[in-house]
């Protein structure tokens, strides 16, 4: 029997492949797909682990066109349509996202898809259709109360958001992004004095900031006109700020127009960021506007 008569090879290269998309190791994940697509190039399983491994490199123009024709060779694959859904979702394309996630139910219905079904339709504004789809999944997979707690800070309705956000954490204590969320709404229903208040008193002891708590604090005072304390404050303290929390304060200050200090904190996570080009185009304004570059 030669490699591509072998059904036990097939399937153990198409696992290590999932596999290795799944753990982000693209460059293996590259690798076993060409050695796939010699030995089974025209199967179902073969073209959509190749779309999913260009979602998961980013390469959406390439995704669209292998999207498309697969749609259309495989109309009745749910996998096909919910990767089509993923696809649509990440390029804010929410109407054909809602789309090939109905049909991807309606073919195989999944949590995960009706989960991607809410999260769309949050995004969408749709928030009471996202709520009535999340909620009953909250109850037996608990990452829905993540999404659910997004849908309830979308409405403004932060004590529900917040009460999302404990539950979720008395399952999954350790969950950093879930604490940060908390910290971040937390400092979202304080006043701009008790955040300054906040902020300076762990300031004078030396504790660490909370990056939802240092976020609004970074907010208010532009919005307040009070860029240049903001910048006396804070510009001493960036070499200390963890990068990946430099970044999310870089977009704060990138939006809200003080592309100064937007350009020191976004290149602190230039080493992960600088191949994001939304990222590559906002440090290359910043520094324009604020003078790193001198023509």
């Amino acid at each position: 029997m030669n490699e591509k008569n072998n059904p036990a090879l097939l399937q153990a290269l198409r696992h290590n492949i999932k596999r290795w998309i799944h753990q982000n190791k693209l460059t293996e994940a590259r690798q076993g797909l060409a050695e796939l697509k010699q030995l089974d190039p025209l199967d179902l399983q073969t073209r959509g682990l190749e779309l999913e491994y260009l979602l998961s490199a980013g390469q959406y123009q390439d995704a669209q066109s292998l999207a498309t024709q697969l749609t259309q060779l495989f109309p009745t694959s749910s996998r096909i349509q919910y990767l089509a859904g993923i696809l649509a979702y990440r390029q804010k394309n929410y109407a054909a996202a809602l789309a090939a996630f109905d049909e991807s139910f309606r073919l195989y219905p999944h949590w995960r898809t009706e989960r991607y079904m809410g999260k769309t339709c949050t995004q969408a504004g749709d928030f009471d259709r996202a709520e009535s789809y999340l909620l009953h999944l909250s109850a037996e997979h608990p990452t829905c109360l993540l999404d659910l707690a997004w849908v309830y800070e979308r409405k403004q309705q932060f004590s529900k958001a917040q009460s999302m956000l404990a539950q979720y954490l008395k399952l999954k204590p350790e969950d950093a992004f879930a604490q940060q969320q908390q910290q971040r709404l937390q400092a979202h229903v304080l006043s701009p004095e008790q955040i300054q208040d906040e902020v300076e008193t762990l300031s004078d002891f030396d504790e660490t900031i909370p990056i939802g708590l240092l976020s609004e604090y970074m907010r208010n005072q532009l919005n307040q006109g009070k860029g240049s304390a903001l910048r006396q404050w804070l510009t001493p303290r960036i070499g200390k700020v963890d990068p990946k929390d430099a970044n999310q304060l870089g977009w704060i200050a990138y939006q809200l127009k003080a592309y100064d200090l937007a350009y020191e904190l976004f290149i602190r996570d230039f080493e992960k960021q600088h191949d994001n080009f939304k990222y590559r185009a906002a440090l290359e304004r910043s520094a324009e506007r604020s003078g790193w570059f001198a023509g």
